[in-house]
């Protein structure tokens, strides 16, 4: 059973000293996001007004709610959605597996670098499938929302992504330090976190609320939280996956 007390106050220690490191590669990571959001974004706005999808597009702001409504704008939300995690999940996992593997790093006194921003490019196709196979899994609850808007199926996305987003948290580690396949590593994952998963969550929400505690003055406090949040990520790893 973890111990979220105990997790945050021995990452705190851990944070000095290696807060330059993973600051540089944060950085870097959001620079490249950015600029893969903006490609993204160029590129959906290109498919959608091609002349023959944004006919369908407008008829859609002006047809009833029915089967071929709903499957009609199923089939874009996934097309959207595909493109989104083909590019995100290729390109920006291994270089976000980098950063939270530096947390994983420090908790096993290993030295850290910025180029491990890098690494992990070598398990590209793993990590990459692995986010996509996740957010379909997020997908599910939260189209049906966004097509039935009624109360069930608002129940059953606040219920079910929350859950998904934390049992699946731990798959990039247990790719890359378990070398587990895909499917193995979610599943790894959620089967270890539903244990204690009120524990995990909980812990998710101390590192949430302190982050944004501490973006409150000008974003400074960010210096020390950034860092601390990957640490603390990469302690409860080992405390969840690890054995002594």
């Amino acid at each position: 059973m973890i111990h979220i007390k105990t997790i945050l106050v021995e990452s705190w220690k851990k944070t000095q000293g290696n807060k330059r490191n993973i600051l540089s590669a944060f950085a870097v990571y959001i620079v490249c996001y950015f600029f893969m959001q903006f490609s993204y974004n160029e590129i959906m706005e290109f498919i959608f007004y091609f002349p023959y999808i944004h006919q369908i597009l407008q008829s859609l702001n002006n047809a009833p709610v029915n089967v071929d409504y709903a499957i009609t704008l199923f089939t874009f939300m996934i097309s959207a959605f595909l493109l989104r995690a083909i590019i995100f999940g290729f390109l920006l996992t291994p270089m976000f597996a980098g950063i939270l593997m530096m947390g994983v790093y420090v908790n096993n006194n290993l030295p850290i670098k910025i180029d491990m921003l890098f690494h992990y490019y070598r398990f590209i196709f793993k990590l990459g499938l692995a986010y996509i196979l996740f957010a379909l899994f997020l997908l599910i609850p939260i189209t049906l929302f966004l097509i039935f808007i009624k109360v069930i199926t608002f129940i059953i996305m606040i219920i079910f992504v929350p859950y998904i987003v934390v049992s699946y948290s731990m798959f990039i580690p247990l790719i890359i330090e378990n070398k587990l396949g895909i499917w193995q590593a979610l599943e790894t994952s959620r089967k270890v976190i539903t244990k204690q998963w009120f524990n995990v969550f909980g812990f998710y929400i101390c590192l949430f609320c302190i982050i944004v505690i501490s973006a409150l003055p000008i974003g400074i406090g960010l210096i020390w939280s950034l860092p601390f949040a990957f640490i603390s990520y990469g302690n409860l790893y080992n405390k969840l996956f690890v054995k002594d």
